[in-house]
Order: structure tokens, then sequence, then C-alpha cells
């Protein structure tokens, strides 16, 4: 009898102790979840004429029929104010100022969230166009996605669809682990360039095929020069604090041309395009990796100058970082 007893009494404890850590497991904390904007997701039919599979230069290009099974890990391009004026795969006007994308084989139009895998910052683009058909990139991200992203041209990125139904019901990939804000963060539009009159009437295709007189203009344009403030104190001796306060209060706006897992290497080649573009720069770290970055200028304008004047004499792109 006794011994009926003690089995009893051990198993109501086994229970509980099973019941105890049932209820210990409901009640860990949860995965926070990370609130995200961009552009914002809604219901649109795809293009008509844009999503069928098609061959360029010799390769295949599959649309992708069912985006909920898709995800890609890889590396952006970033397109700037070379493409204003250009005409994209839905009927557009391609700007760098929205967040749009461009896909070779994505949906058109669809969006999807971009997460820079350093840093962790999260996007929302709509993706309007195809390309970009540049051998190590996966997507092309306007300047403005790229910003908000801090993005790099070295910085490995992932896509993540998103699929909005006709009810506007938000599903796939990118909306596991986030909350999508309905509203829209526009950036504002940096000063155009000024050209030369003659240019005024032509074509946007026609300006885009005589870039070297941009570049002209660009050499022509007096670009004020930007200093260390240790400098500015030798250069002014007799009020050295007020040169500092106000190079500091002004001169906010840096171009980045890239980073590097390497310093020395950051170093040289910050070194190579300032003295090739006669620009002050620097080396900026984060997480182990050296960005290049060209300024500091005054103002965006003089910021988007020496962007355009990178992409003509060097064919190389590149970002506004404003530090404000």
């Amino acid at each position: 009898m006794h011994y009926h007893w003690l089995i009893f009494s051990i198993t109501i404890a086994l229970l509980a102790g099973c019941v105890s850590q049932t209820k210990q497991n409901t009640n860990m904390p949860m995965a926070p979840v990370q609130d995200i904007s961009g552009a914002e997701p809604r219901y649109e039919p795809y293009h008509s004429g844009a999503n069928n599979d098609y061959q360029l230069n010799g390769q295949t290009y599959q649309i992708i029929k069912d985006p909920a099974y898709f995800s890609e890990t890889g590396f952006a391009s970033i397109f700037g104010s070379e493409v204003i004026g250009k005409t994209t795969t839905t009927g557009e006007k391609a700007s760098p100022y929205e967040f749009t994308a461009s896909h070779p084989t994505l949906p058109i139009p669809s969006y999807a969230r971009i997460t820079n895998l350093i840093n962790g910052r999260m996007m929302i683009v709509r993706i309007n166009d195809r390309g970009p058909y540049i051998a190590g990139k996966n997507i092309a991200l306007s300047q403005a996605a790229a910003d908000r992203l801090n993005l790099m041209l070295t910085t490995r990125i992932k896509i993540d669809p998103i699929l909005v139904s006709p009810t506007g019901t938000l599903t796939g990939p990118g909306t596991i682990g986030v909350n999508i804000t309905k509203q829209s963060y526009a950036l504002p539009k940096p000063p155009k360039l000024e050209t030369h009159s003659s240019s005024s009437n032509q074509s946007t295709a026609e300006n885009h095929t005589h870039q070297p007189a941009l570049s002209q203009s660009i050499q022509s344009t007096k670009i004020p020069s930007t200093v260390s403030t240790n400098m500015v104190s030798q250069n002014n001796p007799a009020n050295p604090s007020s040169m500092k306060l106000a190079s500091v209060a002004t001169e906010r706006y840096f171009v980045q041309i890239g980073a590097l897992s390497d310093q020395a290497k950051a170093a040289a080649w910050q070194q190579s395009v300032s003295k090739k573009l006669n620009t002050p720069g620097r080396i900026q770290p984060f997480n182990n990796i050296y960005r290049v970055q060209l300024g500091p200028f005054q103002n965006a304008k003089i910021a988007e100058q020496i962007q355009n004047k990178i992409l003509i004499e060097l064919n190389q792109s590149s970002i506004i970082i404003n530090t404000e």
C-alpha cells in the first residue's frame, strides 16, 4: 500500500514539474518587431509588357512567378542624377530621389525589403525597372534608398519581396519580423546643377550623351576648399575659434565612393581620388570597415557637383552623406 502511494506521489510531482516548465516557456519574451518604412506598399497590377521572360547579351532571364518563395543575398549598385529624364520599364520617369529599384527578374511593379547586412538597417523599395546588368550586382537602388540604408558599394544586402493583395494585405518574406509603417519619407531634391544655356532646349537623351560638357562646367566651377579645424586655426591666428565654429557648423556633407576592410588600401584609395579631383577627403571607420569619403562640403549643391565629377571623370558611383 505504501509502495503504491509512493509511486502516485512521484507521478504527481513529475506532472507538476512539467506544468511548471510549460508555463515558464510560454512567458518567454518574444523577439522585438522592427518598424520599417520607405516606399509604401500598395496593390498594383503587374505591368502587361514588363513581366515576360527575356534574353539579353546571350543570357536568358526568367521572371519570378511566385515571389513568396524568393529571397536573395548579394550586392547593389546605386543610381543617382545620371538617370534623371530616363524612362523606366513601367514608362515612368526615373528618379534618384524616390525609393525605387531595378531588378532583372522580380515582377514589375512590386515591392521588396532591402536589408543592409552590416548595420541591420532596412528599407522598402518599389521595383519599377529592369537591371542592373552589372557583374556581381543583384539589384540597383536609388540614391535616396542607399542613403537611408547607409549603403556602400561593397555592402552585402538581402532582398526580400513584399506581396500586396487587392485588399491591401501584406505578406511575403519581407514582412517577417517587421512592422511596416504606412508612411513614405520623401527626401528633398537637391538643387539642380547649373548647365550651359545652350543645352536648356536639348532633350534628356542629348544631355546624357553630352556629359563631357558637364564635366567641363564642373571643372570651371570654383569649389571652396575645405580644411580641417587644425588648419583653420593656423590660417587665421587672429580669430581661430570663430573660424573653427563656422567650419563645424557649415561643412557637413561628404561624398562616399566606397569602403574597404583594409585600412591602408582605403587610405591609399582616398588619397589617390583626392589628388585626382583636387578635393579633401577622409577615412571613416565603421565595424572594421573603412569608408572612403571626400569632403567636407558646405552644402548639398557642392557635394552633388563632386558626385557628378566622380561619375564622369572616374566612372565611379557614389552617395552623398549628410552628417547633420
